[in-house]
């Protein structure tokens, strides 16, 4: 009896054992999954699940999780100092113990990522040390930011001038359309606008191409025969345009950058980093000497393309100096080398090169079909005849019918 007891724990034990093993298998596999997928956490939380089943390590499961942690730490190399011990021991593991025929390729990639660990701090109070000074970094190079966005502010008219102004409208014509276009557009504080296309030289009722309307909370595109509601994608992009966005910058939770400082046609330039509250990112470059903006790069989140906007030929408008021509398309760079300032503005435009990005946010795409099948990016540049601050703009203009 006492026989046929034993052989049945035995049994059960052996089932057990067995059932975890397979078990153990499916998290290895899953783990290995989600390695290829880039989740590298997930895959170190499987393996150690799939240790914890087999009461021990493995070659296999130690190598993926030696080639994780590496990932992890190239993703980002202050990731912790812990993250960075563990992969140097388990380097050390490896090496040590799994110097076995058949298993050469899986040493090398362990012997190449120990050599690389040389470049981490090696103890966790020169880790401290390193954050504490990437801090620092950061908080200055924030500071600076910040500055260059009030130099420019400066540079325009001055924070308390610009930030009374309430309203903008402006009038001129699109050029790189299949036809010549007239524009209208209309701006209120906080981020209400109204824009726009008609036919050049039938500006009256019926020729209207098409127009987006924003209320400050929703909005529609209305062309002659239509009216589509705007995508909550543009809704959200409209709701952080500003008339002067630099003003939301010091004033609201923005993200400041100094990615670089780069020679440009137009001279030295400050490129930032700029990312809104809502986590939406956009490059603007701003001229060292002049302190003005004068391009900016940004994302078409729903074309998912990079547009590029440059912005010339400023004049005093009300004391504030507001830029009459833009050019947008890829590479509109590449194409404008020497742009200078209107004669008639005031001594601070003189003799300078005055390059500046007036339009924020996102690029807008006509909705007419451009019949040209050419690889080449579309480029428009638009002129603006007339800009008037505070005059010509009412809350009646932003109302959806």
């Amino acid at each position: 009896m006492k026989r046929i007891y034993s052989i049945g724990i035995i049994l059960i034990i052996t089932l057990n054992v067995q059932a975890q093993n397979t078990v153990a298998k499916f998290k290895f596999e899953d783990a290995e999954k989600a390695f290829y997928d880039n989740n590298f956490e997930d895959c170190i939380q499987l393996l150690t699940e799939t240790e914890a089943l087999l009461g021990q390590t493995a070659p296999n499961i130690l190598h993926l999780r030696i080639l994780a942690e590496h990932k992890l730490l190239e993703q980002n190399p202050l990731h912790s100092f812990v993250l960075i011990e563990n992969l140097r021991n388990h380097c050390n593991s490896y090496l040590q113990n799994y110097d076995i025929a058949g298993l050469e390729e899986k040493f090398r990639d362990v012997y190449e990522i120990q050599n690389t660990l040389g470049q981490y701090p090696s103890s966790k109070t020169a880790f401290d040390e390193k954050i504490a000074a990437l801090e620092a970094a950061k908080i200055k190079n924030s500071v600076e930011a910040k500055k260059v966005i009030e130099n420019y502010l400066e540079a325009i008219g001055g924070k308390d001038k610009i930030a009374n102004v309430k309203t903008v409208f402006r009038s001129g014509e699109v050029f790189g359309e299949p036809f010549p276009l007239l524009i209208e557009d209309k701006k209120m504080v906080p981020n209400k606008f109204t824009s726009s296309r008609y036919f050049k030289n039938r500006r009256k009722k019926g020729d209207l191409i098409y127009t987006d309307v924003f209320n400050g909370e929703t909005g529609h595109k209305q062309n002659k025969t239509s009216k589509t509601p705007l995508t909550e994608t543009e809704i959200a992009t409209y709701k952080e345009q500003a008339i002067f966005p630099e003003l939301n910058y010091l004033s609201l939770p923005y993200k400041l950058h100094i990615v670089d400082t780069l020679s440009l046609a137009s001279g030295k330039a400050y490129k930032l980093k700029i990312e809104s509250p809502t986590g939406k990112v956009l490059f603007k470059y701003y001229n060292v000497l002049d302190n003005l903006l004068y391009k900016i790069e940004l994302q078409n989140e729903e074309s998912n393309k990079q547009g590029e906007l440059i912005l010339s030929d400023y004049k005093d408008v009300n004391g504030i100096l507001m830029p009459f021509s833009f050019q947008s398309g890829t590479s509109a760079l590449g194409t404008v080398t020497s742009i200078t300032g209107d004669q008639e503005a005031p001594e601070k435009l003189q003799n300078k090169q005055v390059m500046a990005i007036a339009l924020i946010g996102k690029i807008q795409e006509s909705s007419i079909n451009d019949k040209n099948t050419s690889n080449e990016p579309k480029k428009t540049i638009t002129i603006w005849s007339e800009i008037k601050i505070n005059q010509d703009v009412f809350e009646n203009d932003f109302k959806l019918d």
